[in-house]
């Protein structure tokens, strides 16, 4: 069995190295000069850091569930409980300041790069589902696999009763705007977005006779805003 290795980065910056050990766990090793923790439960202080079955949850924790994690197991040819090679295939940008590349002669094969509705090297934590977009003209499109992914659009779920979320959660959105705190915005939610052509594996949420989907656009506050991201307080993008 081949072993795989990640390079991680923190903020872009490589930070150490991710690798399966032969036992069927997972090592995190910082690097030589590298002085800042990536996370509180990786020390700094402790150069290495193992775990004695599978990924290290910090890791785990980076990757798809739900419908984005079958969407993108699916289009790369992995198995969906392959939380490494999820992360080797699609952690290049990840929720935060931690991302993962395979390292130089890791084992990772090719993926079709006009698959964007996997969200080529980028994933998203969390079952509801949701891709990361950029916006072109009044439309949100799935982003590439490089270059600026400041939005997330999130679905309804399909699951019955759940068919309300994008409206629940952009009210929720503007109320914590109204008590003051920074959030990503979200614009209300309206059958208003037209459906791009490249976004038909989307998730399956309401479709009008018009041919407009929900969806709740939401920017992304987990990098520096001077970087590729954007921060925003209670206004519209």
């Amino acid at each position: 069995m081949t072993l795989r290795k990640a390079e991680v980065l923190f903020k872009d910056q490589p930070a150490g190295t991710f690798e399966e050990t032969a036992s069927g766990g997972t090592r995190f090793i910082y690097a030589q000069n590298w002085q800042v923790p990536i996370a509180c439960t990786l020390p700094v202080l402790q150069r290495e850091h193992e775990w004695a079955q599978g990924v290290h949850p910090f890791f785990q924790h980076l990757g798809p569930e739900g419908w984005l994690r079958e969407k993108q197991a699916r289009t790369a040819h992995i198995a969906e409980e392959d939380d490494f090679g999820l992360l080797l295939r699609y952690g290049g940008d990840c929720i935060g300041a931690v991302g993962l590349r395979p390292a130089p002669g890791s084992v990772a094969k090719d993926i079709p790069r006009n698959e964007l509705a996997a969200n080529p090297s980028r994933t998203l934590s969390g079952i509801q589902p949701k891709l990361l977009v950029i916006k072109q003209g009044a439309a949100y499109v799935p982003a590439g696999p490089t270059g600026a992914a400041p939005y997330i659009a999130k679905f309804n779920s399909e699951r019955e009763g759940a068919g309300s979320l994008v409206r629940n959660e952009n009210l929720s959105l503007r109320w914590c705007s109204a008590l003051g705190f920074i959030i990503g915005y979200c614009r209300t939610p309206q059958r208003s977005r037209p459906v791009p052509a490249n976004c038909k594996p989307c998730p399956k949420t309401p479709i009008d006779k018009r041919g407009f989907r929900s969806l709740a656009p939401i920017a992304r506050l987990d990098l520096l805003s001077d970087t590729r991201y954007i921060q925003a307080k209670g206004s519209g993008f």
